[in-house]
C-alpha cells in the first residue's frame, strides 16, 4: 500500500470495526461526514496503539511514539492532543467545503435547486441539489469559529508538552498521521463536490 512521509491509511476492515465501535450508529451506506472521523479521545489504550501502529510507518516516527507512550501519563497526553489537532483539521477541511460552495454559488450561480420527484424518477436525477447562500454562510461562519476555538484548545495543549519531548517532532507526526487518518474524509467531501456539480447540471438540462 503506498505511503506518503511514513503514513498509510487504514486498512477497510480495520476502520470499519473502529467506527463501529465507537460510533455505533455508523454503518457502510452512511456518508455524515463526522462519521469518517475516530474520536481518539474515547478509545481505549489499546486500539489508540493500533491506529498508530497501522497508520505510520516510518519505523523511526512509529517508533519514537510508541516509546513515548510506555509512559501512562505521556500516552494520555499524546492522545488528547491527536484529538485536538483531528478536530481542528476537521473544521478547516468543513470550512474549506463550504467557501466552495459559495464561491460555486457566486461564480456559477449554483445554489439550491428542486424539481418534483416524478421528474426526478423520469430523469434518474435527485430532485434536490446544493444549500441555500443564507445556510451556507451560516455554516461558514460556525465552522470559522470551530477553527477559532480548536486553535486556541491546540495552543493550550501545546502548552502542556514535557520539555524532555521534542514539541516540534511531536506535532509534526501527529500531524501527518492525523491527516492521512482523514484521507477517506476528504476523499468523500471531493466527492460531495464533484456531485453538486453534476446534479446542478441535470436539473439545468431538464428545467
Amino acid at each position: 500500500m503506498a505511503s506518503t512521509n511514513g503514513i498509510k491509511p487504514l486498512l477497510i476492515g480495520q476502520q470499519s470495526s473502529l467506527k463501529k465501535k465507537y460510533y455505533p450508529s455508523y454503518i457502510e451506506v452512511n456518508i455524515n461526514p463526522i462519521l469518517f472521523l475516530h474520536d481518539y479521545s474515547i478509545m481505549s489504550n489499546k486500539d489508540f496503539s493500533q491506529v498508530l501502529s497501522a497508520v505510520i510507518t516510518a519505523d523511526a516516527d512509529r517508533d519514537y511514539l510508541l516509546e513515548l507512550c510506555k509512559n501512562e501519563a505521556i500516552f494520555h497526553y499524546v492522545r488528547q492532543l491527536a484529538q485536538s489537532i483531528n478536530k481542528l483539521s476537521y473544521s478547516k477541511l468543513q470550512h474549506e467545503q463550504w467557501t466552495y460552495y459559495y464561491d460555486l454559488g457566486m461564480t456559477d450561480g449554483i445554489w439550491s435547486g428542486l424539481v418534483s420527484k416524478k421528474m426526478a424518477q423520469v430523469n434518474s436525477m435527485c430532485y434536490t441539489y446544493g444549500r441555500g447562500k443564507a445556510l451556507i454562510e451560516q455554516r461558514q461562519k460556525y465552522f470559522q469559529k470551530q477553527i477559532e476555538h480548536n486553535t486556541h484548545e491546540l495552543d493550550e495543549s501545546r502548552k502542556q508538552i514535557p520539555t524532555s519531548i521534542d514539541s516540534d517532532k511531536l506535532i509534526s507526526i501527529i500531524t501527518a498521521f492525523i491527516q492521512q487518518d482523514q484521507s477517506n474524509l476528504r476523499i468523500e467531501l471531493d466527492r460531495r463536490r464533484a456531485m453538486l456539480k453534476f446534479d446542478a447540471k441535470d436539473h439545468q438540462l431538464v428545467e
